[in-house]
């Protein structure tokens, strides 16, 4: 475990002392935000200044002012609080090399800042560990943040919230989950008010955005073809469950393809797609209809899922048709219901694991180096990590502080 950790560690490092990425941020631009915002807030017009109603949900309670009460759910709040006690040596110390920057006469690096953070929705473990860890991570370097939640990961209706950020003039912003496609036009008055964008796991463009966060996906995608590849020795049939819409799930998919070409006794026989936001439902009935059309015992040997629920809502289905012992599900994410599936001997057998806590942490410590000034890297890449029955327990006790 900790060669892996100690790997995540090497290859942020290495980017994060880059200087000289495409796209990194210029110091220029905090000055150049500075005057910006005085003439952007007596340019906003009345409908520009209008906001609407943030949205709450079971896991949030969002802020269209800044200044509100986080809530945040217990666990999650626990783990973001006690995420380095327990963790490797590596880890440890990468964790403290930030703390140790975030004092500096007295004052917190962050103070003086409005960062808005946003994302679609929070409809699983990564997508509460990145939003709520960006929030609190910005606030304990002493930011005040400004935060909300669409309805759903890619609905439409984000490109108004992100420009309900834009229309209250922060210094920056930071959104998890989208593409350009929708919020384009959000990120084009962003730049027209100098202010920088921040991505996590996402797919972002333009000149006002200064840095993206995310996960090694060409190294998730191949990870999980691999694993196929060897379970089955290169002989199977079976399914991929994937969406377009989510760059990164977009080049899992493209190496998915690229090593099934050199494996042509790997036969896909159904491509299942979800539909958000209803995505366990709309994927256990395509399931469920894929084991219909191909009830022979051995006609489906594996699932491929391009994140974790789906691929769950994948299991249900064929626990339910008791087909479990002929079939194996791959997932993506390392969300907690998933590994406890893998520990508990579930078909759900694997999955490759994002640290989404790692990627907040870091992101927000980019935002707030930038705002000082500091030239930060257009792109940090975190390696993912296989799971296993054989490593389950291990990983689950560092990514999620407690025994399964």
């Amino acid at each position: 475990m900790k060669k892996k950790v100690l790997g995540i560690l090497t290859v942020i490092s290495m980017v994060v002392s880059m200087t000289a990425c495409a796209g990194g941020g210029d110091a220029s631009t905090t000055t150049a935000k500075t005057q910006a915002k005085t003439e952007a807030a007596s340019q906003k017009t009345e409908s520009e200044g209008k906001e609407t109603q943030p949205s709450t949900t079971a896991a949030a309670q969002s802020s269209a002012t800044g200044g509100g009460t986080l809530t945040i759910p217990e666990d999650v709040e626990m783990l973001i609080a006690n995420r380095a006690k327990g963790a490797p040596d590596e880890v440890l110390a990468f964790y403290d090399s930030w703390s140790a920057k975030e004092m500096k006469d007295g004052k917190k690096p962050g103070e003086g800042f409005t960062v808005a953070v946003g994302t679609g929705d929070l409809y699983n473990d990564t997508a509460l560990f990145g939003f709520w860890g960006t929030v609190k991570y910005l606030e304990e370097m002493g930011c005040n943040v400004i935060y909300n939640v669409g309805p759903g990961s890619y609905a439409p209706e984000n490109a108004q919230v992100f420009e309900n950020f834009v229309a209250q003039n922060p210094d920056a912003i930071m959104w998890q989950f989208a593409n350009s496609q929708l919020l384009g036009s959000g990120i084009e008055k962003a730049g027209q008010r100098n202010i920088p964008v921040f991505g996590l796991d996402n797919a972002l463009s333009g000149p006002s955005v200064i840095g993206e966060v995310t996960s090694d996906n060409f190294e998730i995608g191949r990870i999980a073809a691999n694993y196929i590849v060897n379970k089955t020795s290169g002989e199977a049939k079976g399914v991929e469950v994937f969406a377009t819409g989510h760059r990164g799930i977009e080049i899992r998919h493209t190496m998915w393809d690229l090593i099934t070409k050199e494996h042509p006794g790997i036969e896909e026989i159904s491509e299942i797609p979800w539909t958000s936001p209803d995505v366990l439902t709309s994927t256990r009935d395509r399931m469920d209809a894929v084991l219909e059309a191909n009830p022979d015992p051995g006609s489906i040997r594996f699932v491929h899922a391009n994140y974790d629920l789906p691929g769950m809502a994948c299991a249900d289905a064929i626990e339910a048709a008791g087909r479990q012992d002929e079939m194996f599900v791959i997932g993506i994410d390392g969300d907690r219901e998933a590994m406890q599936r893998i520990a508990a001997g579930s078909c759900f057998e694997a999955t490759v694991s994002q640290d989404f806590m790692l990627m907040a942490f870091t992101i927000s410590h980019q935002i707030v180096d930038h705002l000082n000034g500091k030239e930060v890297p257009r792109f940090l890449y975190c390696p993912p990590t296989l799971v296993t029955k054989d490593n389950v327990a291990e990983v689950y006790k560092f990514k999620y502080g407690e025994d399964l």
